[in-house]
């Protein structure tokens, strides 16, 4: 069996003897990240719910991107991998777009921030 740890207690030896009998473990995230992981794939439904016009608004534009990938990119954008698929990039440091309407968008942003800040704890 695949053994399953706490992340505020999970020592480095443990992942080593995790690695070398089995070759994986499970992680029990902190209920904040956790919570922050819901919050986001509800916020994410919500930009999902908005008509294509609203969404072309944050849409990555391959060689028209300055600094760093940070938004969505509808099927066919960016490269042939994405020919069928849409997808969000966000990464490095720039701060995650207001991709909702009104209050809901500075609550994607900032739940976004808390979220990578807390993903990237872990």
């Amino acid at each position: 069996p695949v053994p399953v740890h706490d992340f505020d207690t999970l020592t480095g030896d443990q992942v080593l003897e995790a690695f070398t009998s089995v070759g994986a473990f499970a992680l029990r995230l902190p209920g904040e990240c956790v919570a922050l992981n819901r919050e986001v794939f509800h916020l994410f439904d919500a930009f999902d719910a908005q008509q294509d016009s609203v969404k072309a608004r944050f849409s990555l534009k391959g060689a028209d991107i300055e600094g760093e990938n940070n938004g969505w990119h509808p099927p066919g954008e960016l490269s042939r991998y994405n020919e069928f698929r849409e997808g969000y990039i966000f990464q490095g440091a720039e701060p995650v777009w207001e991709m909702l309407e009104g209050e809901d968008g500075q609550r994607f942003s900032e739940t976004h921030e808390r979220w990578r800040a807390s993903i990237w704890n872990v």
